[in-house]
């Protein structure tokens, strides 16, 4: 007998986020549907889930919580999503992403050279994440500690260091962490317009 499963989810531009219990059967599509219903969500927008606590596994809108593997008190990262559904070419996604992102600025220092941070986010990110998927597990958090960012996405602190800086964080010497600057809300609306 098909039972209940409780899940945080977290909105994907503002960081916010809800409890929920969800029946396993109900596909992850009606979830964001009723979390559209519930003005969590806005309407108007495809969504899509990342499973932050399996590693950013991405999830299927058209499975089922159960079939997609979540399980009780896990954490799913609501993100943008081109279209309606699974399906989508990464591929051909990040063709179309990765210039928006080179147009933001070039990293200096990952891998001794620059060059575009697209390009090499791209290179290191496109068999694991969508575009999507990607800024918004970067850009989620109001601060982040590189070293913890790092862990979280497979790299090496330096790159994590120069990573949050291409998208426009701050580093404060208070608090050791790097913050969200208004530079990091333009580079997202400025992914955003080209992608629209």
């Amino acid at each position: 007998m098909p039972g209940t499963i409780n899940v945080k989810i977290i909105h994907p531009t503002n960081n916010s986020d809800i409890d929920i219990g969800v029946p396993e059967e109900i596909l992850l599509r009606d979830v964001f549907a009723q979390l559209i219903e519930a003005t969590f969500l806005s309407s108007g927008q495809h969504y899509s889930g990342v499973n932050i606590s399996k590693d950013n596994q991405p999830l299927d809108n058209e499975k089922t919580i159960s079939e997609n593997g979540v399980e009780n008190n896990e954490t799913i990262l609501t993100v943008l999503s081109t279209k309606a559904g699974g399906g989508f070419d990464i591929v051909q996604l990040w063709q179309d992403f990765y210039p928006y992102l080179d147009q933001v600025g070039t990293v200096v220092g990952i891998a001794g050279a620059a060059i575009g941070l697209g390009a090499w986010i791209k290179s290191k990110f496109a068999k694991k994440y969508t575009p999507q998927e990607f800024t918004s597990v970067i850009t989620n958090k109001e601060f982040w500690n590189a070293h913890e960012l790092a862990i979280r996405i497979d790299i090496t602190d330096e790159e994590s260091k120069n990573l949050l800086k291409g998208f426009g964080y701050k580093w404060d010497k208070r608090y050791s962490l790097y913050y969200k600057t208004d530079k990091t809300v333009e580079i997202i609306e400025k992914i955003q317009m080209g992608k629209d």
